[in-house]
């Protein structure tokens, strides 16, 4: 299968005089201007060849991702279909079979998980990080590849198993090189419901950490991301005094007490929207409350889901919810941290040279969602974020570009060059 990507043809353009606008992305909402423009500063004009990949070279580099990808989405790897998720580790640990790496197999409440490395440690420089999971799909079809012209398709496909089968690959390419033996490939079964009984495991149980975290699991195609937002959900719970529908002087509605709450607590910030997508948002998620319709609540209750930027912390948000309430109870249910970086981090810098080296003119960007890496932010990790070409993850037809595929392979190469001298 032949489906014709970047040129291999050096690009000549002067960054130097390169208009900031003219980036892949300077028209998106998230586009980091001013970060990007701080990158292509320090980056200036250098101008490398990458690897030159012949038509039958090319070919055979795109079915073999196509393959492996396939197989990959052919398991039903949803995050709870506990055996499908032990047989897709079992997959991936009999390609790396005699292959020189260590395999390390770890499980918490059924999650599996796994690293591959050469050395048996936890402390690495360079970690490519993934999961094997997806969420769940009732329509069983979407278990089965298709490919469609320069497109494949199946449930998790970009969310992240086709990225995951490229990881693979480079790992199994690269069982000699030098470099790898600081090099870990870390796979997890637990993302799409939290990644407590996987990443979280593995760093805050064993101690897993690493300089570099390359996890291409979110934000824009082959356009690194430089932040995601952080999360926190909270319960707010009011009590109220029940009575008799016909006589509700008699009583306090706890619904309306909630709601006054509610809607102070929307007061507090400037929230997101289509045009300010890098602002905190607000999403009302449940809200319960009440009997029966002749009846005063005498109880209510609301989850809020709030997304936030890494210029904001949990402790200023729940202050600032804290001061809003007049008639509730309020308790965290679930929190994690936001994840960024400089523009002028050094793994970043080589990213984008490697991006740069495949003829693209990457924009730095923002994103509004969030992945395994956030467990890696505590201790301070170098967190590089970008996902293929092709569609965003969660929908009932996702697809990738069969060019995306090798794309994203030859980037990864480069990138491999580019940080060798880093460390």
């Amino acid at each position: 299968m032949l489906v014709f990507g970047f040129s291999s043809t050096a690009f000549t353009q002067e960054i130097s005089s390169f208009d900031i606008q003219s980036t892949e992305l300077s028209g998106h909402p998230l586009f980091a201007k001013d970060e990007t423009a701080r990158a292509y500063q320090i980056i200036g004009n250098e101008n490398k060849s990458p690897r030159k990949y012949s038509e039958q070279e090319l070919s055979i580099l795109q079915d073999q991702l196509v393959k492996l990808t396939s197989d990959l989405v052919s398991i039903p790897s949803y995050s709870t279909n506990l055996d499908a998720c032990l047989a897709i580790t079992d997959y991936v640990e009999k390609l790396f079979k005699g292959s020189g790496y260590i395999i390390r197999r770890f499980e918490k409440n059924g999650a599996q998980s796994m690293i591959i490395s050469k050395k048996d440690s936890f402390d690495f420089d360079l970690i490519f990080l993934g999961h094997l999971d997806v969420v769940d799909n009732p329509d069983l079809s979407s278990y089965t590849p298709k490919v469609i012209g320069n497109t494949l398709h199946g449930r998790g496909i970009s969310d992240m198993k086709a990225a995951t089968a490229g990881m693979i690959k480079l790992f199994l390419d690269n069982s000699q090189n030098p470099h790898f033996e600081n090099y870990a490939l870390v796979m997890t079964t637990d993302e799409q419901i939290g990644g407590f009984n996987g990443t979280a495991h593995l760093t805050q149980d064993y101690g897993l950490k690493a300089k570099v975290v390359f996890n291409p699991d979110g934000g824009h195609p082959l356009n690194p991301s430089i932040s995601e937002k952080g999360i926190l959900q909270i319960k707010l719970t009011a009590t109220g005094k029940a009575a008799h529908g016909s006589r509700p002087w008699e009583g306090k509605s706890a619904i309306d007490l909630l709601y006054d709450d509610i809607e102070s607590v929307k007061q507090q910030f400037s929230y997101g929207d289509i045009d300010h997508q890098s602002n905190i948002t607000f999403n009302l998620g449940t809200l319960k409350g009440g009997e029966a319709t002749n009846a005063v609540p005498a109880m209510a209750e609301a989850t809020i889901d709030l997304r936030y930027p890494p210029i904001l912390t949990v402790t200023a948000i729940m202050e600032k919810i804290k001061n809003a309430l007049k008639n509730s109870k309020l308790e965290i249910m679930n929190s994690a941290d936001p994840v960024s970086i400089e523009a002028d981090d050094a793994a970043l810098l080589d990213l984008m040279r490697a991006l740069l080296k495949q003829g693209r003119f990457p924009s730095l960007m923002h994103e509004t969602g969030g992945c395994d890496a956030r467990w890696f932010t505590p201790q301070g990790s170098s967190i590089l974020l970008m996902r293929l070409e092709g569609t965003g993850g969660l929908i009932d037809d996702e697809y990738v570009t069969i060019t995306g595929l090798s794309n994203y392979y030859m980037v990864m190469e480069n990138f491999l060059d580019e940080i060798a001298d880093n460390f």
